[in-house]
């Protein structure tokens, strides 16, 4: 998870491209890829990655949910993200206890919206 955690997206490609190959199914590559993209400021790919993927368990979905939540959240498309992380909520187990944090910080970890900046009156402008 270095690579992940460091955003070098071609090493963290490689290595979690790689753990895909020899366990399929298996949810933490996908997580590790997600998680180089979230760092790497680009959560859009992140959501798309972690929405796409099929578990080899379908009790894994819940947690490729409430990561997909984090990511549609840092990309501030907050009312998808309360969708996906409510329905991890809604699955239960550990899945649910990540997803409820993120929900309750949601606001802090939100990408700020560009600020428009208008002229103060009087100023030239």
């Amino acid at each position: 998870f270095l690579a992940a955690a460091v955003s070098d997206l071609t090493r963290a490609d490689a290595i979690f491209n790689a753990l895909q190959r020899v366990r399929p199914g298996r949810t933490h590559p996908c997580i590790g890829l997600a998680v180089a993209r979230m760092n790497a400021g680009l959560p859009d790919e992140a959501a798309e990655i972690l929405a796409n993927f099929q578990p080899a368990q379908p009790e894994d979905r819940s947690e490729l949910d409430a990561w997909c939540g984090f990511a549609l959240l840092l990309a501030g498309r907050s009312d998808e993200a309360r969708r996906m992380l409510q329905r991890a909520i809604d699955a239960g187990g550990e899945a649910a206890r990540l997803a409820q944090v993120v929900l309750d910080s949601g606001p802090a970890m939100m990408r700020p919206a560009p600020l428009q900046s208008e002229p103060l009156p009087g100023a030239p402008g």
